[in-house]
């Protein structure tokens, strides 16, 4: 990446995560997380903060979760995966964005665990046509979630399930053959 893009991209993403959550990261730091994040997410592409702003923070957040860099010390990487993740959901409409905020919520990573706010947030994203979150859905509906204030229809989950599949989640395969 060009250093002077590496650069700018910094100072952008520096100054909106300051913003939203009071934490300063120092360049170094953020210097390294873009250059772990073009190349973990990038698949042979660029994935950039200029060229794909949803994708970039859906896979910023992955790396920060994920502690690919075990030298950042972060007082609550999860949290700042979760801003990551708000950020492509909400900012760019990104649907991996909105699947791994839903994915949060779901499971109480970096913010209080509420499955109805993560049923929202994987329709959101199954709407935009993300294979992973109708499988997720389809489950829900499937076998019904009190939890996620999803009632049980099971020939809805079944239609998830195969919409699932033919966006190419192949472990969708196992439920719309039932």
């Amino acid at each position: 990446m060009d250093p002077e893009a590496r650069r700018r991209a910094c100072v952008v993403f520096r100054a909106k995560l300051s913003r939203d959550t009071g934490l300063n990261l120092p360049a170094a730091v953020c210097e390294g997380l873009l250059d772990t994040t073009y190349e973990k997410c990038g698949g042979g592409e660029e994935v950039s903060l200029q060229s794909n702003p949803g994708q970039f923070y859906t896979c910023l957040g992955r790396v920060i979760a994920d502690l690919e860099l075990p030298s950042l010390v972060l007082p609550d990487n999860l949290k700042v995966a979760l801003w990551c993740y708000r950020e492509a959901a909400e900012v760019y409409t990104h649907p991996r964005g909105m699947h791994s905020l839903a994915w949060c919520y779901d499971n109480g990573q970096g913010v209080t665990k509420d499955p109805a706010q993560a049923a929202v947030w994987f329709q959101r994203a199954a709407d935009l046509g993300d294979a992973h979150s109708k499988a997720t859905l389809g489950s829900l509906f499937l076998y019904g979630d009190a939890r996620a204030g999803v009632v049980k229809d099971a020939a809805r989950g079944l239609t998830l399930f195969r919409e699932a599949v033919d966006l190419g989640h192949d472990p969708a395969l196992y439920h719309s053959a039932t």
